[in-house]
């Protein structure tokens, strides 16, 4: 901000601008001119050190070294017209006062908006969290009993291998307990097909007996991997095809967990197979 015609009056503008700059503690930032013509004119330094004055929170202002000739001369009993004096004086101070409630504004919306953003980003980050948990079927939840009184039969259930002995096999017994982390993943997928197309319509528990032929739909041909695991969590068996079922070869008594995985390595399906 520059003044050029030192004869001229400072505008309404300037004056609040000056007196903003008396309380900030910016005044010697201010364009030399403007501080060459407050030097020389009593009657806009008057009038800037009494906006400062108004619009100051403890009514005081510090006065530059610049301004003390004024001072002294004020003194002395140079005045400026009273009409303008007022009038000039509260529309600066007035000016000065909308100057320091846009700043504040300004400031208080970029907080708000700070505040809005982080708000969203903290909502979005809870559901993201929600929709990457898995929620048990309702179902499931109907056949917890089942589940816990089968997996019961695991453990207790006794396989003789010599009729006339009855002696229990102990190895056989142990092949029935569960996987706990395949078995949390197949109690987390059921349910649950994440693929577009595919559709595995074997039963999630399937029964091995003579054998098991595991089927799903595959309309489009799609590369699928088939996995299968022992009940330590060994991968005993792999195979890749884009049929739509697949015959699981011999098996010895004891659970199985199989995964179907697509073309793109995402987990389609967790089933078990139990052979007796």
């Amino acid at each position: 901000m520059t003044h050029k015609n030192k004869d001229q009056h400072l505008s309404i503008e300037q004056v609040a601008i000056c007196s903003d700059a008396l309380n900030d503690g910016t005044y010697f930032q201010l364009h030399e001119d403007i501080r060459h013509h407050l030097q020389e004119c009593d009657s806009c330094a008057e009038e800037v050190l009494n906006v400062a004055e108004i619009v100051s929170e403890t009514g005081e202002v510090n006065i530059p070294v610049e301004l003390n000739k004024y001072i002294s001369d004020k003194k002395s009993g140079r005045t400026i017209p009273i009409h303008r004096k007022i009038i000039i004086t509260l529309t600066a101070a007035a000016a000065a006062i909308v100057i320091a409630i846009v700043i504040f504004s300004n400031q208080w919306l970029l907080q708000e908006n700070e505040n809005g953003v982080a708000g969203i980003q903290h909502e979005n980050y809870e559901e993201q969290n929600k929709i990457a948990d898995i929620d048990e079927p309702a179902y499931l939840k109907d056949k917890t009993e089942k589940d816990n009184k089968e997996v019961k039969e695991y453990e207790t259930k006794e396989y003789v291998s010599d009729s006339e002995s009855g002696s229990v096999n102990y190895s056989e017994l142990a092949s029935f307990e569960p996987d706990q982390t395949l078995e949390q993943l197949y109690e987390n997928m059921q349910g649950t097909y994440r693929g577009r197309t595919i559709e595995v319509k074997t039963s999630p528990e399937a029964d091995y007996k003579d054998g098991l032929k595991l089927h799903w739909k595959n309309p489009d041909g799609h590369t699928l991997y088939l996995e299968l695991f022992n009940n330590t969590g060994e991968e005993i068996h792999s195979t890749t095809t884009s049929k739509e079922n697949y015959e699981i070869p011999a098996l010895q008594p004891g659970l199985y967990y199989w995964k179907l995985i697509s073309e793109d390595f995402d987990l389609l399906f967790v089933g078990k197979i139990i052979r007796y």
